[in-house]
């Protein structure tokens, strides 16, 4: 697939050729639809193909005792909202989600704290 400078580099080109509106609207959405690969499949692709460009998103996949990227390969570590290499935000699983707010087995609240004092 495309990646998303290629992509902003050929709007930009259309958009400076086309400059004086005389392409139309139903010209436009489908040369938009060409550029980014949307393949004229329905409009909730094209809009969702859109948001992926516009919010790139990744998984943490395991790869040799590794956590990376499903986009690029990059390696994450468990704090990383956006990888490094490629920014794509970084979408957890659940279960990953309730392990990070978990209190951990030295976790103390403060109700606990204030009855030993």
């Amino acid at each position: 697939m495309t990646n998303r400078e290629e992509i902003a580099a050929r709007l930009r080109e259309v958009g400076e050729d086309n400059n004086d509106w005389s392409m139309g609207a139903n010209a436009a959405f489908f040369k938009i639809d060409d550029i980014i690969g949307a393949q004229y499949k329905s409009y909730g692709f094209f809009f969702s193909r859109l948001a992926d460009l516009i919010d790139p998103t990744c998984n943490p996949v395991e790869a040799d005792n590794n956590i990376v990227c499903s986009e690029c390969g990059a390696d994450l570590y468990d704090d990383d909202l956006y990888c490094p290499h490629c920014g794509s935000r970084v979408v957890r699983g659940l279960e990953t989600l309730v392990q990070a707010v978990e209190p951990s087995d030295d976790y103390i609240d403060n109700q606990t704290l204030a009855l030993a004092t």
